[in-house]
C-alpha cells in the first residue's frame, strides 16, 4: 500500500510510489537511487550507495546502505500507518570514516518518470499563509524552502505533487530539523522525462561536521497518497496526527498586540483586547513593540528597554499590567534584547560589545 520496492543484487530501489511508477533504469546518476549523499570525500547516489540490509513486516521496511568503501552508512526505516495510508520515512546518517567529516548534501530522494507533473506549494510570511497553488513542472524545477532559520518563514514544509493525467497525486510533509528543502527537477535523458524530487535536510549552504561513529537522525518525512484537489488528504493528515500525538492540553496560548493593531497601544482599545483575551482562554496578555524608549520612533530605540513617557503607556504601564493580572492573565512585554541602534545609551556607552552586520547585534564571544 503505497511504495512497492525493486530488489536485484546490491540494489534495492522503488519502483512504485502510491501507484505513481519511479524510474528504476537510468544511465543519469543524478535520477538514481533513493538518497543523494555529498561529503569531501565525494558524490555518493544510485550505485555509490549499496544496499548492504533489506528487512520488510507488514507495516515495517528496514534499508541499511553504504558508499562503496564503507565511509558512510544510511539507515532508512519506512512505517505504514494502515488506517489512514501515511507512510514515513525517517533516514540515520552514520560516519564510519574514522575522522571527522563534512556533510554538504545528505538527502532522501524519489524519482518518478512518465507523464507530467505539477507541484502545490503554500507562500508563508510571519504567521500568514495563503491558500496554496499548483505549479506546473513544464520544464527547470521548483524549490521550497524557509528562511532566516524559521521553519514557516518564506515557505511551508509541506507540498503535494500531482501528476497531471491521471490526477494521482502524494501529499508531502517535512517535520524540520534546522531549515529544510523540497525540491523537485524535470531531467530530460533522450525521450526519456525524469521527476526527481528530494527533500528534508537543506543543502544550501549546508557545512555539517559529524565526528567519527556520530550518526544524525535526519527530518521525518511524511507521505500521503490521494487523487484529485489537495482538500482530498486533509482528513487523513489530521487523523493520523491526532492517533499519533493525542488530543492534549492546549498550549499557553498568547494574545499579541502586534498582531491585531501593529505598535498601536491605546489604553481603552488594549483594555478592550484584555477582556476578549479573557475569553478566548489566553493565559499571557503579551505588549509588543511601541511601549520602550525616547521619542515617537520606537524603531531606532530598540536596545533602550525602558518605558517611554511621551507615548503609549505614557509612563502608566505598571498600572495596565494590574488590569491585565486582574483579569487573570499574565503580562509580557515584546523585547529583541540581542540587538540595540546606534542612539541608545547602552550603545554609545559601549559600542565594543556590538557586531555590526546587517543589524547591531551583541557579540556574544565578548565576555564583557
Amino acid at each position: 500500500r503505497g511504495l512497492v520496492f525493486l530488489k536485484e543484487a546490491d540494489r534495492l530501489q522503488t519502483e512504485r510510489f502510491f501507484g505513481l511508477p519511479c524510474t528504476t533504469r537510468t544511465g543519469m546518476p543524478e535520477c538514481s537511487g533513493d538518497f543523494l549523499l555529498i561529503t569531501e570525500r565525494g558524490r555518493f547516489e544510485g550505485a555509490r550507495l549499496v544496499t548492504k540490509e533489506y528487512a520488510a513486516e507488514e507495516t515495517v521496511v528496514r534499508v541499511v546502505r553504504e558508499t562503496p568503501g564503507a565511509e558512510y552508512r544510511v539507515e532508512t526505516v519506512y512505517r505504514l500507518d494502515q488506517e489512514t495510508g501515511v507512510i514515513t520515512r525517517s533516514d540515520a546518517l552514520t560516519n564510519q570514516t574514522g575522522e571527522a567529516s563534512t556533510i554538504y548534501a545528505c538527502l532522501p530522494r524519489l524519482t518518478l518518470q512518465g507523464g507530467q507533473y505539477e507541484l502545490y506549494a503554500q507562500a508563508s510570511n510571519w504567521s500568514k499563509e495563503n491558500q496554496g497553488a499548483w505549479l506546473p513542472l513544464s520544464v527547470g524545477g521548483v524549490t521550497l524552502t524557509n528562511s532566516a532559520g524559521r521553519s514557516t518563514e518564506s515557505g511551508t514544509p509541506f507540498a503535494c505533487l500531482r501528476q497531471m493525467q491521471t490526477g494521482i497525486a502524494v501529499a508531502i510533509h517535512v517535520r524540520p530539523v534546522g531549515d529544510w528543502i523540497i525540491r523537485v527537477r524535470r531531467v530530460a535523458e533522450g525521450r526519456a522525462t525524469h521527476y526527481v524530487l528530494e527533500t528534508g535536510l537543506s543543502d544550501q549552504d549546508l557545512h555539517m561536521r559529524i565526528a567519527p561513529g556520530e550518526t544524525i537522525d535526519l527530518p521525518e518525512l511524511l507521505f500521503l497518497g490521494f487523487e484529485g484537489q489537495v482538500e482530498r488528504c486533509g482528513e487523513r493528515w489530521q487523523r493520523y496526527l491526532l492517533n499519533r500525538y493525542g488530543l492534549r492540553t492546549l498550549p499557553e496560548m498568547v494574545y499579541n498586540t502586534w498582531f491585531f493593531e501593529f505598535d498601536t497601544l491605546d489604553i481603552p482599545r488594549l483594555q478592550q483586547q484584555v477582556l476578549r483575551a479573557k475569553e478566548l482562554g489566553c493565559r499571557v496578555f503579551v505588549v509588543d513593540a511601541g511601549w520602550f524608549g525616547a521619542g515617537e520612533d520606537w524603531s531606532n530605540q530598540v536596545g533602550e528597554w525602558r518605558e517611554c513617557t511621551t507615548r503609549a503607556f505614557r509612563g502608566r504601564m505598571r498600572e495596565f499590567a494590574d488590569f491585565v493580572r486582574s483579569n487573570g492573565m499574565g503580562f509580557g512585554l515584546w523585547m529583541e534584547p540581542e540587538r540595540a541602534c546606534q542612539g541608545t545609551p547602552v550603545y554609545v556607552e559601549h559600542p565594543d560589545w556590538f557586531l555590526e552586520e546587517d543589524a547591531i547585534v551583541f557579540d556574544l564571544s565578548n565576555p564583557a
